[in-house]
This record gives C-alpha cells, sequence and structure tokens, in this order.
C-alpha cells in the first residue's frame, strides 16, 4: 500500500513537472509569436511611412494616427530618414565633422580612463549627469546600459553633442 502510494506521489510530481515545462515552452512560443506579429506590423507600414508621413511629417506629427504609428515603432525600413528629419540639424554638423568630433572624443575618453580629464575640462558636471542619465533611459529595454548594443552610439552622440 505505502509503496503504490510513494508511486503515485513520483508520477504525480512527474506530471506536474511536464506541465509546468509545456507551460513555459507554450508562454516562451506565445512571446515568439507576439513579437513576429509586432514586426510584421511595423514592416506593413514602411509604404505608408514612406508615401504618405515622411513628405509631409513636419504637417502630420500631432496627427493621433501617426503618434499611434510612432509608439507601435517605424520600420527600421525608414528609421535613418524619420529620425533625421525629426532630430534636425541645427548646427548643420556633416558627418565627416561628426566622426572627427567623435574621434577626439575617443581619445579624449582614453585619456580620462587613464586619469588625465583635462581634455573633459568644463564638462565634468555634464558627463557625471549623463552617466546617471544613461542608467535610467528605457532601463525596461536595456538598450544603452553596461555594455548593451547602443550603450556606445548613445554615447558617442551625446559626448559629441557636449
Amino acid at each position: 500500500m505505502a509503496a503504490t502510494k510513494q508511486l503515485r506521489d513520483a508520477w504525480l510530481i512527474h506530471i506536474r513537472e511536464i506541465i509546468e515545462k509545456n507551460k513555459i515552452q507554450e508562454n516562451i512560443r506565445l512571446t515568439e509569436l507576439r513579437k513576429e506579429e509586432r514586426e510584421r506590423r511595423i514592416l506593413s507600414t514602411a509604404e505608408f511611412w514612406v508615401n504618405e508621413i515622411i513628405p509631409r511629417l513636419e504637417e502630420l506629427q500631432n496627427n493621433s494616427k501617426v503618434k499611434m504609428l510612432w509608439r507601435m515603432g517605424i520600420p527600421p525600413a525608414v528609421r535613418e530618414e524619420v529620425w533625421s528629419k525629426k532630430m534636425k540639424n541645427n548646427l548643420n554638423i556633416s558627418k565627416e565633422q561628426f566622426n572627427e568630433i567623435r574621434s577626439n572624443i575617443e581619445v579624449a575618453r582614453k585619456q580620462a580612463n587613464q586619469g588625465d580629464l583635462s581634455s573633459y575640462s568644463g564638462l565634468e558636471s555634464s558627463l557625471e549627469t549623463f552617466n546617471r542619465e544613461i542608467l535610467v533611459t528605457f532601463p525596461e529595454l536595456k538598450l544603452f546600459h553596461g555594455g548593451a548594443p547602443l550603450e556606445q552610439s548613445l554615447r558617442d552622440v551625446i559626448e559629441t553633442h557636449l
């Protein structure tokens, strides 16, 4: 009788483990499906962005449909154009100038890592603020934190504009 109860309990544990593993696998599958669906929706709007929104971006920027599409995500194919139009370049910095400034920043960063902060003279408080703020910039996405894919890109852009 005791052996039968032990066998039954062992089977129940085994069945619960299988059910739990299935639930986890199903959650992973559903998460992937949602992600794929979101990407499909974003990609399906690319033509609308190109033909309707980008040519009239300034005029449509407060339109509720455009805001909704913006929150859904800008299709990768048009992101560069949308962001460059939206961000503007009031300083008229060319790509060459940006790369030159960025190169100088990289040298200054290396010097600062070795203890020489002279290149950052007058910018210390801005850099301290930046280092604090980067940790709270979209924390749930973890895109700009501790070696994440876009951390260095964000640093480059912000340091170039300091």
